[in-house]
């Protein structure tokens, strides 16, 4: 019976990438590091399946020695690692934090309605010279925000074209890893949108 040849790591890591960008992933710096171990894995261990020692050499060769970037580059391999899985069942998926962390993140605070108000008021109380709008503006985005969960960079992106008023949607665009959505608007926001939209 004739033995099944094994794709390349190159080439499985370039069906792995064209797979997940047909479904809108960027991939951008993930991809990086999936290509650059493919070729490592391709020259220091050719026609084996991803393992997780492989992929720790790989990941702590980095001239880097910060051990958030260390891991980071092992977490790029994850999902790839399933990929391969499915294909040869020998592949290792690398647990998580073997390495440690990829972000050290701060821990986030929560705005109350209380502190959400007085942000309102400030920006309602901004300076007008410039322009009439100016702390109109501010005071929508920041309300807008707290209504709907928004990051700073999609609501100011949004344009008087993404507000549908009568179905109360609005549409989001893409950001980050972030797919176009359609976010529901509750009846004060629509109201509050609609006033802002007449003043412009």
């Amino acid at each position: 019976m004739a033995r099944l040849t094994m794709p390349s790591m190159f080439d499985l890591a370039r069906e792995y990438l064209a797979h997940r960008r047909k479904l809108g992933f960027k991939l951008s710096s993930q991809g990086q590091h999936i290509i650059a171990f493919a070729r490592f894995a391709d020259r220091v261990a050719p026609g084996q399946p991803l393992k997780t020692a492989l992929a720790l050499q790989w990941a702590t060769e980095s001239k880097s020695q910060y051990r958030g970037y260390l891991a980071a580059r092992l977490g790029a391999l994850r999902n790839f690692a399933r990929y391969c899985a499915t294909i040869d069942p020998r592949a290792e998926v690398p647990g998580q934090r073997l390495i440690g962390p990829s972000i050290q993140r701060r821990t986030p605070h929560i705005y109350s309605a209380r502190e959400i108000g007085l942000i309102l008021r400030q920006a309602r109380a901004l300076p007008t010279q410039h322009s009439p709008l100016h702390a109109r503006t501010y005071a929508t985005i920041v309300g807008l925000i707290a209504a709907t969960g928004l990051r700073p960079t999609e609501a100011v992106r949004l344009r008087l074209i993404d507000f549908d008023p009568l179905a109360g949607l609005l549409h989001v665009l893409p950001a980050k890893t972030s797919p176009l959505r359609q976010l529901p608007l509750h009846t004060s926001v629509v109201r509050t949108l609609q006033n802002y939209r007449r003043a412009r």
